[in-house]
């Protein structure tokens, strides 16, 4: 009885630990408002900037990133 206790915790543990991941890596670093502008009339990998919330301009180019609502964002370029 102990043992299926132990099994059915660490279970729980790892099965909530990894959603949690998971749910986290889907909103990691979500992107500005005017990097999906910057966007706006150019195509896949074209070359664009924006200005980010702390006044920074940002040069990138534009991307997908895996972006599920099928638009084109500006992806900084590290």
């Amino acid at each position: 009885m102990k043992k299926l206790s132990k099994v059915s915790i660490v279970t729980l543990l790892l099965a909530t630990g990894w959603w949690g991941f998971v749910a986290s890596a889907d909103n990691r670093n979500p992107l500005p408002p005017a990097a999906l502008e910057a966007c706006s009339d150019k195509g896949s990998g074209d070359i664009c900037s924006f200005v980010n919330e702390k006044g920074d301009s940002i040069n990138g180019s534009c991307s997908y990133q895996g972006n599920v609502d099928g638009k084109l964002y500006c992806v900084p370029i590290h």
